[in-house]
């Protein structure tokens, strides 16, 4: 198992500060990425181009940002993982709508390169991100990271809305469904890392 798959700041690991969790998840992640970010996903997930993606895909999101995402969210970064924080995310800015959501999963399928492309059930669990962050309180593409910094998750976590027992909820309903699926059963706290 490669270092970036053994990453995950659990839900109940909720003290650690959000400066902590982030340099530990980016220490972790150094060998996730084999160099630079394709151009499509860029066009499709960063602020740079928002002229092109935040009309039609909201939610992007500066690398930062992302990884932080991750952090409140109790997510590592592995397929699954990576899929959910991309859709709760968009879910977030209370724009995304159902046909968005597919066009979004058709064009990752069909134009990412595959490293990078979900499979069906990544799909179904963007989706589910996408519905989860619609109840979030807080348009998580814009959060500012330097003011939750050296704040515990936990606090933040409050403060952004973020409904911990939804998530704990929804990660149970992932590891139900894809029980072969190690972040899935993670998320759920089913298996410890």
């Amino acid at each position: 198992m490669k270092k970036y798959q053994k990453w995950h700041l659990p839900l109940e690991q909720d003290s650690t500060l959000v400066g902590d969790a982030l340099k530990e998840l980016q220490e972790h992640g150094s060998d996730s990425i084999d160099g630079d970010i394709p151009l499509i996903i860029r066009m499709m997930e960063n602020p740079q181009f928002g002229w092109l993606n935040d009309d039609l895909f909201p939610g992007a999101a500066c690398l930062v940002t992302h990884d932080v995402i991750h952090v409140l969210l109790g997510r590592g970064m592995m397929p699954k993982d990576e899929a959910f924080v991309i859709g709760y995310t968009m879910g977030s800015t209370k724009r995304m709508t159902n046909w968005r959501t597919k066009l979004f999963c058709w064009i990752n399928q069909s134009f990412y390169p595959s490293y990078y492309r979900f499979s069906d059930e990544e799909a179904r669990v963007f989706e589910w991100g996408v519905a989860c962050g619609r109840n979030c309180e807080t348009d998580l593409s814009r959060l500012f990271v330097d003011d939750i910094i050296d704040k515990p998750v936990r606090l933040v976590r409050k403060a952004l809305g973020i409904d911990i027992e939804m998530l704990q909820w929804q990660y149970q309903i992932e590891a139900e469904m894809y029980p072969h699926s190690h972040e899935s059963a993670r998320s759920a706290g089913m298996v410890h890392v």
